[in-house]
């Protein structure tokens, strides 16, 4: 056999292997700056713009940006389904108690005479203040001054309203020891009953949620593949989980159109005041005394600041007319009950920039709304 048949075929040019070469070195150069530039740039699209530029002076901003990014995690409960998992970040510490968040001048459970709950949704939760400027906070340093022993459990959880709360409440009454249940509980509600109301119809929870939860319990698992794929690699990539993620969400999970209508108004009312009802039930069954609350939004405050005045008139007008009859015809319905409270024009005469969307407000004013909203705990516990 002759030394040319024995030989090995010959591989691909130089040229050749180098061009493929070349190709992968550029992909990576590519995606390494898509993820620096997201890393450096592109800001956390949870976070609206307006709140970056509500907290520009705010001495511990970029701290607290940092912990909001850590903290954003969430974790399954049973009947209440989610609640932020346990983290302690620079300034956002939500505990392995249920998810409570952190409440640092409060007492603890053995050495408290009062055990005092508050429920709420993300206004109550507060991730956009640090733990020491949280409503609940500032609820119990009012009742320290006030000579009262409590320990305060912050049981906010974001898209939460009403019927959660009830949920999640009724829920840790059987799973707490009799001598952590509270003596005084705090629904503070308003801005998800009417929103959640307007967005997903009356008494329903944020959307995309329930339609998570519908496929899988309907076994159709189409949807859910490529979201849980989508959010596996949004684990591992800023880009990713910044720029593509929450636009595949928004895709496969879309929100239906918006109810302004009259009759869908008047159920989400209804079913607001009929958890009220149940929640009272419950407390005059363990002897528990209840405080209903109407936070404030940005439609009940007069005057606006100018910054607000702008984000108003960048809302839809039904979303604020559906709030507005919302808001007016509960406090018709439930102003003379002796545990409603109406904290709804707490900020108004504020010359400050209190909110930075429909809800929110930024760290500085939760003095204000927490100093109003101790005063009728001081008084319940007082009696």
């Amino acid at each position: 056999m002759s030394a040319n048949a024995s030989s090995s075929p010959p591989g691909p040019p130089p040229s050749r292997r180098f061009r493929k070469l070349y190709c992968v070195v550029f992909l990576l150069a590519c995606c390494a700056t898509l993820e620096i530039g997201a890393r450096l740039f592109v800001r956390d699209p949870s976070l609206k713009p307006e709140y970056f530029r509500l907290i520009e002076d705010f001495p511990r901003r970029e701290a607290h940006l940092r912990s909001i990014s850590q903290a954003a995690r969430l974790q399954y409960y049973d009947y209440h389904l989610f609640a932020p998992r346990p983290v302690a970040a620079e300034t956002i510490t939500f505990t392995d108690y249920y998810s409570a968040r952190r409440v640092p001048v409060s007492d603890s459970p053995g050495h408290a005479e009062e055990m005092v709950w508050l429920f709420g949704g993300s206004t109550l939760q507060n991730s956009d203040a640090p733990d020491d400027l949280t409503l609940a906070n500032v609820v119990a340093a009012k009742l320290k001054e006030a000579g009262i022993s409590a320990c305060v459990r912050n049981f906010g959880v974001s898209t939460f309203q009403s019927s959660m709360e009830l949920t999640k409440f009724a829920d840790l009454l059987r799973r707490v020891p009799p001598e952590e249940q509270p003596t005084l509980v705090v629904f503070y509600d308003g801005f998800n009953d009417s929103a959640h109301g307007y967005r997903s119809g009356a008494g329903n929870f944020q959307r995309d949620l329930s339609q998570k939860l519908e496929d899988l319990v309907a076994r159709q698992p189409g949807r859910l593949l490529v979201y849980l794929a989508s959010e596996s690699v949004a684990k591992h990539s800023v880009f990713w989980e910044r720029v593509i993620a929450w636009r595949i969400n928004w895709r496969l999970f879309a929100r239906p159109l918006a109810d302004s209508s009259q009759p869908n108004r008047k159920q989400a009312v209804s079913i607001y005041l009929h958890n009220q009802r149940m929640l009272r039930a419950i407390c005059r069954e363990y002897a528990i005394h209840c405080l209903f609350v109407l936070q404030p939004m940005i439609f009940t405050k007069q005057p606006l600041h100018a910054q607000e005045q702008e984000i108003l008139d960048n809302t839809p007008g039904d979303l604020a007319k559906f709030t507005k009859e919302f808001y007016g015809t509960v406090l018709q319905s439930a102003t003379n009950s002796n545990d409603f409270v109406d904290l709804s024009t707490v900020l108004n005469g504020s010359a400050d920039w209190d909110f930075y969307d429909v809800g929110h407000v930024g760290p500085n004013s939760n003095q204000r709304i927490g100093t109003a909203l101790a005063e009728p705990v001081i008084k319940a516990l007082r009696k």
